[in-house]
C-alpha cells in the first residue's frame, strides 16, 4: 500500500536531514477501522499527531472528487445505414427476441411445457 512518500529510505525519522514523509496520497481510500493503526505503522513525519492525521483522513473522505479533465463524448450513436439490414435480420431471430425483447417473445409459443 503506497501511502507514504519517502525520498531517502536510509535516513532515520529523527534525523534533521531526514526526508519528510507525508501520509496522504491514498488516505481517502483507507477504511475507518484502519486509520489509527496505519498512522502508527507508517513512521510519518507529517502530520505530526494522530488527531491531525484523522482530521486529514476525514477531509479526504468528505472531499468531492475532482471533475474529469475531459468530458466524454456520446456513448451511444445511431447505427450506420450500411448495417441496418443486418440489424433487422438479427432482431428477427429467436435468440435476439428472448434476450432483448422478452415481452414480445413471451406472447409466442416457446415450445416449453407450462
Amino acid at each position: 500500500m503506497a501511502l507514504v512518500a519517502v525520498t531517502d529510505p536510509g535516513a532515520s525519522p529523527g534525523d534533521p536531514a531526514a526526508p519528510e514523509r507525508k501520509g496522504q496520497a491514498l488516505l481517502g481510500w483507507v477504511a475507518e477501522a484502519d486509520v489509527r493503526s496505519l498512522y502508527y505503522a507508517s513512521l510519518l513525519t507529517s502530520p505530526a499527531t494522530i488527531e491531525e492525521f484523522i482530521a486529514a483522513w476525514t477531509a479526504r473522505r468528505s472531499a468531492r472528487p475532482a471533475a474529469p479533465a475531459l468530458v466524454p463524448g456520446p456513448q451511444v450513436s445511431p447505427l450506420p445505414d450500411a448495417l441496418s439490414g443486418r440489424a433487422g435480420a438479427l432482431a428477427g431471430t429467436d435468440q435476439f427476441q428472448v434476450h432483448y425483447q422478452p415481452s414480445a417473445h413471451s406472447s409466442r409459443s416457446s415450445g416449453c411445457p407450462s
